[in-house]
């Protein structure tokens, strides 16, 4: 059943309720739907831009990070992250922007395992020795990654406790996947390894997942 404006002007005609009653409720019930996501040109569009940025921004850096430096990585990537965030929060707090606000704040957390690449780089500090070019982070497994997608995982943690938007678990779900394979290297102590080695590092973190899945729904 469909109910629009002029049933509840129809109810306070009738005197089921006030005027002013009607009003409040069709207010109400505007602002509810307006608040749900929706499956539109708009929103796609909105998608398909941050998906591009976050694209362009990864290869960007890949194809000039030997120029930059690990210091100028890790202030470039910063700084971006910063004003995402800072237009995020306009459009999701004081304009009622949710999708363009939100994936502002998902682009802030894209930009977590670059900044770390950078001041790793910088620092020259790196759990299993250089990884090589950040290229090198989305093609081979290596437990120098590892604290790029701990950190990536905080990030979109903390993001989403103070902005509830479905899409900040996307960052996650990336990086526990590429953590269930770059943790084999640092609990082996090797660099060589076998599928099986890796197969029992996946099949446990998997399990260690679902823990953690039912920890945050009860939580929130």
């Amino acid at each position: 059943m469909k109910v629009d404006k002029e049933d509840f002007s129809w109810a306070a005609t009738v005197g089921l309720i006030s005027p002013e009653q009607a009003e409040a409720l069709w207010q109400a019930l505007s602002n509810r739907a307006s608040d749900r996501p929706q499956f539109n040109l708009a929103n796609v569009a909105y998608y398909f831009g941050a998906l591009i940025v976050i694209s362009a921004m990864g290869w960007f850096m890949t194809l000039g990070w030997e120029s930059f430096g690990g210091g100028g990585i890790f202030l470039i990537a910063s700084i971006y992250a910063l004003c995402f965030v800072l237009i995020g929060k306009n459009l999701w707090f004081e304009q009622n922007l949710k999708v363009p606000g939100g994936l502002l704040f998902t682009m802030a957390v894209c930009m977590t395992p670059l900044a770390i690449y950078g001041l790793q780089r910088w620092t020259g500090v790196w759990p299993q020795g250089d990884p090589g070019s950040y290229r090198n982070y989305h093609i081979w497994v290596k437990g120098s990654w590892f604290l790029m997608e701990v950190g990536t995982i905080l990030a979109s943690s903390v993001a989403l406790k103070f902005v509830q938007f479905p899409f900040l678990t996307a960052p996650i779900a990336f990086s526990l996947w590429y953590m269930s394979m770059d943790l084999t290297p640092l609990l082996f102590g090797q660099t060589d390894f076998t599928w099986q080695q890796r197969l029992l590092v996946s099949i446990t973190k998997i399990c260690g997942s679902f823990n953690e899945l039912k920890i945050a729904v009860k939580f929130y």
